[in-house]
């Protein structure tokens, strides 16, 4: 117990209070530009560039992409001219651009960088975001993704672990078991006239159970609305957590994240073989970009 209390809480502190912002997010950032060959501007001058060449870029592509879905739709109106047409889908600028490019955020009015959105409730631009958690206070990105997914799982084991403890003793609930220890405890007492029994109140006598030399795993009365109540919120929470953490163990091993998996989805529907370009190939590595490697400490990596 002491192990999962101990996972749980790390976990949680570390993805509350580890932020996607700051001298780490800048650095990340500039390393990310000089492989990607963008130059990140360092003066307000070349950022006023670079917001002025970003955005032209950005309109080029946006009505290059409205000519086509007119185009598409002109089409399949004369090919079925009884329908009403089509509203063009509203199109937002990540989808527009290649894995690497990069694009300018107009709300924290810096360089944006493949694979990061603005989140509007930390008011920052976060790298790889993949949800903010109302749970954890924080938005769920690239620094602090493994801690998410650690909390997902110590939390999801740990429960079930707590439905196994309560298993056995809720499955004597009701049982020929449990009645038969309450009658052994309340009519074989220490002694006394049968009308002083009679009159004692029903909770006095289910005060006086006692487990079952033979069998301690059938719970008393007092202890019936505890293991039933702790079983069914073990089983009920850790399925509901054990879901949220098969979906993004997928992302993981995916390369994606949530608002990737929904645009990716629409892709894979078009296009028929469509890969994901942030993928590294394996399973095995997409895991190291989260995890890092196996020997991290000797090599410098996380």
């Amino acid at each position: 117990v002491a192990f999962y209390l101990i996972n749980v809480t790390y976990n949680y502190y570390k993805c509350v209070t580890t932020s996607n912002s700051g001298k780490a997010y800048d650095s990340v950032v500039r390393e990310l530009a000089a492989v990607t060959n963008f130059d990140y501007p360092e003066n307000d001058e070349e950022l006023l560039q670079c917001k002025r060449a970003l955005e032209q870029k950005i309109a080029a592509k946006l009505e290059t992409r409205r000519r086509e879905l007119l185009a598409a739709r002109a089409n399949n109106n004369d090919a079925s001219s009884t329908q009403q047409p089509q509203p063009i889908p509203r199109i937002h600028n990540w989808q527009l651009l290649t894995p690497t490019e990069w694009s300018y955020c107009r709300f924290s009015k810096q360089p944006k960088a493949p694979r990061s959105h603005y989140d509007h409730v930390t008011k920052s631009l976060v790298l790889n975001m993949d949800h903010y958690c109302p749970w954890m206070f924080n938005c769920v990105g690239y620094f602090n993704y493994r801690y998410f997914v650690n909390f997902l799982f110590f939390t999801t084991t740990g429960l079930f672990y707590g439905a196994m403890i309560c298993c056995r003793p809720f499955l004597y609930l009701g049982g020929s078991e449990y009645r038969e220890q309450v009658r052994a405890s309340t009519s074989g007492g220490s002694g006394g006239s049968s009308v002083a029994k009679a009159s004692s109140s029903r909770g006095a006598m289910m005060a006086t159970v006692r487990h079952l030399e033979s069998n301690s795993y059938i719970p008393t009365p007092n202890e019936r609305t505890s293991v039933a109540l702790g079983f069914m919120i073990c089983v009920c929470l850790g399925c509901a957590v054990g879901c949220l953490l098969v979906f993004h163990l997928y992302l993981t091993v995916s390369a994606q994240t949530t608002i990737e998996f929904h645009g990716n989805w629409a892709k894979r529907r078009k296009k028929k073989g469509w890969k994901n370009p942030y993928s590294a190939g394996s399973w095995k590595r997409n895991w190291e970009m989260i995890y890092g490697t196996r020997y991290h400490f000797q090599r410098g990596n996380n």
